[in-house]
């Protein structure tokens, strides 16, 4: 049961808070970015299908990051309309119905959202988090990327009345990415690449074998989407 709840968190899923512009002033989850986007250490972990998973230790962490990898000829662009469609998530994205999102600010770069994850397991706590997501490259060495996310400080917004709260671990360590590298054919691999820590007090091996089915099920899930999209663009 703990690992359904940690498939949520993998699907949907800072010591100084933003300016009033909305700048990051600093944030520990963007720090991982570095490491994320590193292609160095990356080992290949399962092939299943057409679709690759990778793994890679993180310095003084007990989880592994991982990456899946698809070959699509989906234009990034319309996997990026979905991954920011936060109010709609919960038409395309499976085990949603236990997951509230809330939209608190947006700009021309950015969308910050709320996600509240309900566990429905006795003795094992709901989840939540904000996060933020932007289309902007991450740093200049950064030329695949055209979505990122990550985990924002839990004081970063007020949501009080907003969403069911009692009890839930607050999860403030994590990020992920979405890369597109074209092909000759005119296709692109896209990759998903995530790192996020769900808290508590769940085992390491739970951790590792719910992040593995979530992130599959994450990127089959938009990578679906944005096709019905793109058909329904070409008619």
């Amino acid at each position: 049961m703990k690992l359904l709840l940690l498939k949520k968190i993998v699907i949907l899923s800072c010591f100084h808070i933003a300016s009033l512009s909305g700048d990051i002033l600093y944030n520990k989850s963007f720090s991982l970015f570095s490491s994320l986007l590193d292609e160095r250490e990356w080992v290949l972990d399962k092939n299943l299908g057409d679709i690759t998973i990778s793994k890679k230790a993180l310095i003084s962490k007990n989880i592994f990051a991982l990456k899946v990898q698809k070959k699509s000829f989906i234009p990034s662009e319309v996997i990026q309309e979905v991954l920011e469609d936060i109010n709609r998530y919960d038409e395309f994205l499976s085990n949603s119905k236990t997951v509230k999102s809330l939209i608190l600010g947006r700009s021309d770069e950015w969308i910050d959202a709320y996600q509240y994850i309900s566990s429905n397991i006795p003795f094992l706590s709901d989840r939540k988090y904000f996060f933020r997501i932007s289309s902007e490259k991450i740093n200049k060495k950064d030329s695949l990327s055209f979505v990122h996310w990550y985990l924002l400080d839990q004081n970063q917004y007020d949501v009080a009345g907003k969403m069911d709260e009692d009890n839930a671990i607050y999860l403030n360590f994590g990020a992920g990415l979405w890369l597109a590298e074209k092909q000759s054919d005119g296709s692109s691999i896209i990759s998903y690449i995530v790192y996020i820590d769900p808290g508590g007090s769940i085992p390491t091996f739970a951790i590792e074998k719910a992040n593995r089915v979530g992130i599959i099920t994450i990127l089959e899930d938009i990578l679906a989407e944005a096709s019905k999209r793109l058909k329904k663009e070409e008619k």
